[in-house]
């Protein structure tokens, strides 16, 4: 259904927002472990395929050259990060929100490649929105904890930046550095 506005144009999808409501279950119903964190459950998997499905609906917004669905997408995205960022690690493990920043990230520095694209351009200045305040994207007071900050800085310094630094004529790391990990102090 969220497809379908993205083709037609149509008023907003409130399924969307039902994503944050699902993993809000899905961690309340993963187990927690004291000595360590859980496995890959499904759970885990269907986290995985709610993120990938955000990221399918971002990738055809681009493919469409529309901003239909892009900004509400990001914002979802964002709120669904928060709640798995300030899971306990007994739940899920800091592995698990490092893929999931790291496949953030990667959207973001992706569609740096494309310069023209208005969605493409879209998607990256909310998705810094997201960086600096994830649970409110662009509302409210950003709310960053010391356990995002730790996230962004060792996910950051593991991540692969030399695929992008081929297009650096876009600027594409000097600006995620001045708009992004400046302003939270990570840099």
């Amino acid at each position: 259904m969220v497809r379908e506005t993205i083709y037609r144009d149509s008023e907003s999808h409130m399924w969307l927002f039902y994503f944050r409501n699902f993993i809000e279950h899905l961690i309340e119903i993963l187990p927690s472990s004291e000595e360590e964190p859980v496995e890959y459950l499904f759970a885990h998997h269907v986290i995985e395929l709610q993120y990938l499905t955000m990221f399918e609906w971002l990738d055809l917004a681009k493919k469409e050259k529309t901003n239909n669905r892009v900004i509400d997408t990001i914002r979802c995205l964002g709120w669904c990060f928060h709640l798995i960022c300030e899971t306990q690690n007994s739940k899920i493990s800091d592995d698990f929100k490092k893929e999931l920043l790291n496949s953030i990230l990667i959207k973001y520095f992706t569609f740096s490649r494309y310069p023209t694209n208005l969605s493409a351009i879209t998607t990256r200045e909310w998705l810094e929105k997201l960086f600096l305040n994830p649970k409110g994207v662009d509302f409210g007071i950003p709310i960053i904890t010391n356990e995002y900050k730790t996230l962004m800085r060792v996910v950051w310094h593991k991540f692969d930046k030399v695929p992008y630094q081929y297009n650096e004529e876009n600027c594409s790391i000097e600006q995620f550095t001045n708009n992004v990990l400046i302003p939270l102090g990570l840099h």
